[in-house]
């Protein structure tokens, strides 16, 4: 079967329209001095408004948001903000599909099968990565674009809702003991790093000196982690097999009497069989929504340990992967009646969730419609590799044999058009050759790359079958997460422009906007998938993923300073004074009230910190209303 080189010319008609437009991100300029310009319009008479925006205002984005608003919607008057509304949350949406469905499936691929990484270390760096990837790249396109205090106010928002509304949601629906080894370790974290942002408020910018120092601190971070966690990994390990030994088979206790099983031991957990897991109302949870890697992660790992035959999957389980590893066993009869047509191929490689559309109840079609657009064009564009998926190919692949459970030849075709697609927008984005070149050159670029994947693709017969695929998956993880960085890098920039339109109409600062709106639309995903967890009985997995990604996230603040450079001045307002003072003062709470009610986070303690957030965004919206 020869694929059509034509093919991806047609498929790669609306990349070419979109480079025409030229949204690169090299293309976006600093905007400090455009947004104060653009600031000015609400001084202009109403019917001057838009003459105005179009003279001084420009996003340089995928659209003109300032032109939507006080030109294209401006009939609408008061209304004319729910669009941007409503497309702000269409962004965030599209940002935390991308990282959990092709961002962190990727990373953990490469960590795991080509690294080898230990899933401790993973999990504070490349695992962690990709869990803050959208705050990470949201500061760094808002430092970019000299917005250092809506990056920093993010960040701090960020922070502030996971370590006050995730953890205190989780101590309310379970409660559970506090590990306190990992407790004071994570605080004492939280307490530096955010000593070392005020320190820099207080020197009027942020250094060369200070990022370096939040790098360093976040690597002393994991390798201390690294190091503790080895030892009490050891030490519980000899509990373990003592207990054992003497034919006590209950969960592991330290000295402290806390569970740490599922924190500890990576290897030889007794995690509990599916029979045991408390799904309760989860049993029907949507993993198709933001942030949800780390339950398909806990659903995989709990697959291992199982008393019952193949794979544990929640009942809305989307196919995410390249790679379709569905069961025969349970399969045959569905698969034999599936239509060979080339639309219901074309559903099922680039729709898979409009597979079974017409057995969804109206509100997930309505939601698979809306977000039809995204999804179409990630899966065309992004390849994906999961580490279960790669152990599938190469070690139980079994050609021509009723047991083969990968889609040989739909992989092939998949993969073909993500290369050139993908191929096609990573160089549109990051070229700033001009649109002649661009509509002439790229496209037989990624034909060229498309046709030699397809080449190089194997046969199911050919003796180098799994040499040749192992090629083909270091090519597709590796390929995949940098589309995927690209991406969240232009959703990123999109928000940030969106944002800076509600800004300027409704005179909200950079400060109030980061702690609110941005930090709250980068942290659903956390929330969502820690709340999961929790629910279905892993309080403390939950607990410690809400300490990991935050300070990862705070640290990339530094790390964005140390890549873009220079010297970027930082004044200490009071928003940003309140949103520190009030990570302070949690953590304060939660070391004080934690120890006195016995190490254990329940409904009490999480009432209070879940209100000290309440508090805090109320605080930063009377400071707002009384500056203005």
């Amino acid at each position: 079967m020869r694929l059509p080189p034509l093919l991806f010319l047609l498929l790669s008609a609306p990349l070419i329209a979109s480079a025409n437009n030229t949204f690169t991100t090299n293309d976006i300029s600093p905007l400090s001095s455009s947004h104060f310009n653009c600031s000015l319009i609400t001084s202009q008479p109403n019917q001057l408004q838009c003459q105005f925006a179009k003279d001084n205002c420009n996003n340089n984005g995928i659209f003109n948001y300032y032109n939507l608003y006080y030109c294209d919607l401006k009939v609408f008057g008061a209304w004319a903000i729910i669009p941007l509304l409503v497309s702000l949350i269409y962004m965030f949406t599209s940002l935390g599909i991308t990282a959990s469905e092709y961002l962190c499936p990727n990373l953990h691929t490469i960590s795991k099968s080509f690294l080898k990484i230990p899933d401790n270390l993973a999990g504070l760096t490349i695992l962690a990565f990709g869990n803050s990837a959208p705050d990470i790249f949201g500061t760094y396109e808002a430092i970019k674009m000299e917005m250092i205090h809506l990056a920093l106010a993010e960040l701090i928002g960020a922070a502030l809702f996971i370590s006050t509304c995730v953890v205190g949601c989780i101590g309310i629906v379970q409660p559970f003991k506090v590990p306190q080894l990992l407790f004071r370790r994570d605080v004492a974290m939280y307490c530096t790093i955010c000593t070392l942002i005020l320190v820099s408020f207080l020197m009027g910018k942020l250094t060369r000196v200070i990022s370096m120092i939040l790098v360093s601190v976040y690597v002393c971070y994991v390798a201390v982690a690294i190091y503790s966690h080895k030892m009490q990994q050891s030490r519980i390990n000899a509990i373990l097999r003592d207990r054992r030994s003497r034919g006590e088979f209950g969960d592991v206790v330290d000295d402290d009497d806390v569970a740490i099983d599922e924190v500890y031991l990576d290897e030889v957990s007794q995690l509990p069989t599916i029979d045991d897991v408390n799904l309760g109302d989860n049993s029907g949870v949507d993993t198709s929504a933001t942030g949800n890697f780390g339950l398909r992660k806990l659903m995989q790992d709990l697959s291992l340990h199982s008393n019952l035959g193949g794979a544990i999957q929640l009942d809305t389980e989307r196919q995410l992967m390249s790679i379709s590893v569905e069961g025969i066993r349970g399969e045959e009869e569905d698969i034999s009646q599936v239509d060979n047509s080339r639309v219901n191929q074309f559903l099922n490689l680039f729709c898979p969730q409009l597979s079974h559309f017409k057995e969804l109840h109206t509100g997930e079609k309505l939601k698979h419609l809306l977000l039809l657009p995204i999804s179409i064009a990630l899966k065309m564009s992004t390849p994906v590799r999961d580490h279960a998926s790669i152990l599938t190919i190469e070690q139980d692949y079994k050609p021509n044999t009723a047991h083969n459970v990968f889609h040989y030849s739909q992989d092939r075709l998949l993969l073909t058009v993500q290369a050139g697609l993908g191929n096609l927008f990573f160089f549109s984005v990051n070229t700033n050759w001009s649109i002649s070149s661009k509509i002439i050159i790229l496209p037989l670029i990624s034909v060229g790359v498309g046709d030699g994947i397809f080449r190089l693709y194997p046969s199911s017969t050919s003796a180098h079958f799994a040499q040749r695929m192992k090629i083909i998956n270091y090519f597709t993880a590796i390929f995949g997460l940098v589309v995927s960085i690209t991406w969240i890098s232009i959703i990123a920039a999109e928000i940030i422009n969106i944002l800076q339109v509600v800004s300027t109409a409704y005179h909200l600062s950079d400060d109030v906007l980061g702690i609110t709106l941005f930090a709250l639309g980068n942290s659903v995903g956390d929330f969502i998938t820690n709340y999961t967890i929790a629910r279905m009985g892993y309080p403390i997995m939950a607990f410690a993923a809400c300490f990991g990604s935050p300070l990862m996230a705070l640290c990339s603040f530094g790390f964005s300073g140390l890549i873009i450079g220079s010297s970027h001045a930082l004044v200490i307002t009071p928003t940003l004074f309140i949103g520190i003072v009030a990570l302070f003062c949690n953590m304060a709470i939660l070391s004080v009230l934690v120890p006195k009610n016995s190490w254990n986070m329940d409904k009490k303690v999480g009432t209070i910190i879940i209100m000290n957030w309440f508090v805090t965004c109320l605080l930063c919206l009377l400071v707002e209303f009384i500056r203005h």
